[in-house]
């Protein structure tokens, strides 16, 4: 082939060239048009999804571990309890006469019992041990108390307080000054063990023929209800037990007889889950 023929036949093989290289150069940058819309459209999808879960988690509740709800007030005055079914327990202690006093010691080893001549002759009658009961005659809610002193040096999980008959003698009508001392009594036991679970007795009733040397009993009761309530502690009422045996009265209508300690103790460790 001449020279001159080659020329031309070069030249139109250079513009394939320059043809196809710009043809290739814009399919590279279509596609990478498409590869970052692509990205962006990816991206979009992303945020949607993660705004979309947020709206799921805020409109579903959030699951929260079971806690045990502390027991509410009873209208019979019996608070704060471990016994679901007051009438059923009655029935129950009223019936078998309660546990016995192998029982009643091993239930009451991590709980102190404390307050007056009737919570001391626990052990006098040996349903307790002296480890268990913090009381002696004449014994009222103090903060100055030894036996509380005592009590709670020993470190105990359960504290059920018992006072209350000898306050009525001692301040009569005024109510206020006996609720002042206890709270104070709890208070501080509280501040010491904090983990301790705390449980107040009302006061005894007295014999129906010693109820008007009393004619406090029932604000006492009233009061300390409030008392317990208002600190979250346990309150119950034996009463059930006195008025169904009114015959377990010792002479003075005012302290029980021994016979019906099992009862009455076994009604105690019932409220206070011991």
């Amino acid at each position: 082939m001449p020279a001159n023929s080659k020329k031309p036949f070069m030249n139109s093989i250079a513009v394939c060239l320059l043809i196809t290289a710009a043809f290739l150069s814009l399919i590279l940058l279509k596609m990478s048009d498409i590869k970052v819309h692509s990205g962006s459209c990816e991206e979009q999808d992303i945020a949607a999804n993660v705004a979309m879960l947020r709206q799921m988690e805020l409109a579903e509740p959030s699951v929260k571990p079971a806690v045990r709800e502390i027991p509410k007030p009873r209208v019979d005055g019996n608070s704060y309890l471990m016994i679901e079914d007051m009438e059923a327990e009655k029935a129950r202690l009223l019936s078998n006469g309660g546990d016995s006093k192998a029982t009643l010691k091993r239930r009451f080893m991590n709980a102190a019992l404390i307050g007056d001549s009737i919570a001391e002759d626990a052990v006098h009658y040996q349903y307790l041990e002296a480890s268990e009961v913090f009381a002696d005659v004449g014994a009222r809610a103090s903060i100055d108390d030894p036996r509380l002193e005592k009590a709670v040096s020993m470190g105990k999980q359960v504290y059920v307080f018992t006072y209350g008959m000898n306050d009525m003698d001692v301040y009569g009508a005024d109510v206020d000054t006996m609720i002042q001392r206890y709270t104070a009594s709890i208070e501080s036991l509280k501040q010491q063990i904090p983990d301790a679970r705390v449980y107040v007795q009302a006061v005894f009733r007295p014999r129906d023929d010693k109820l008007a040397l009393y004619p406090y009993y029932n604000m006492y009761n009233d009061r300390l209800l409030e008392m317990c309530d208002g600190l979250g502690i346990g309150f119950f009422d034996p009463a059930f037990i006195m008025e169904a045996y009114p015959e377990m009265y010792e002479n003075d209508g005012l302290h029980i007889s021994r016979k019906i300690y099992g009862v009455w103790l076994t009604f105690i460790a019932d409220a206070a889950g011991l």
